[in-house]
């Protein structure tokens, strides 16, 4: 029955495709937060209440930054990436799309970022970067 009722949907999907984008969307729309749940509890074994105070904690932002989520593919993300241990799956966090995939590309490496800020502090002590105190941003300078 299962298997029947399978191939009826992606019949009906595949007859008309878009209408079927429409109503996955619409459904995405609906239940973002419920579906959000469902991930946090079977990928990373919190609650929705866990993520709440988490972010809470944060002050309502990213962890780093303290900025909002970022934007993904389809436009600005509702919630922030939950950054976990990947040798332990220990929850870290609540970091924005950015900041969660550089420490990715660092892949969570304290010895390479600590590299990556001698590299940067290297430009600053050349007089190439300036700091923006305020947003930790820094800018080139024109040579």
């Amino acid at each position: 029955l299962l298997k029947i009722n399978r191939e009826r949907q992606r019949a009906v999907r595949s007859a008309n495709p878009d209408e079927a984008l429409r109503k996955q969307r619409e459904y995405n729309s609906q239940n973002s937060r419920l579906r959000h749940a469902w991930r946090l509890k079977n990928v990373y074994g919190i609650s929705l209440e866990d993520y709440d105070r988490m972010l809470e904690s944060q002050g309502g932002g990213c962890a780093i930054c303290g900025g909002p989520p970022g934007k993904g593919r389809g436009g600005p993300l509702n919630f922030f990436c939950v950054d976990h241990d990947h040798q332990t799956g220990r929850v870290r966090g609540l970091l924005c799309v950015d900041h969660n995939t550089g420490l990715g590309r660092f892949e969570d490496s304290l010895n390479l970022l600590l590299k990556a800020v001698e590299y940067l502090k290297r430009d600053v002590a050349l007089g190439l970067i300036e700091h923006d105190s305020n947003t930790q941003q820094g800018k080139t300078l024109n040579a």
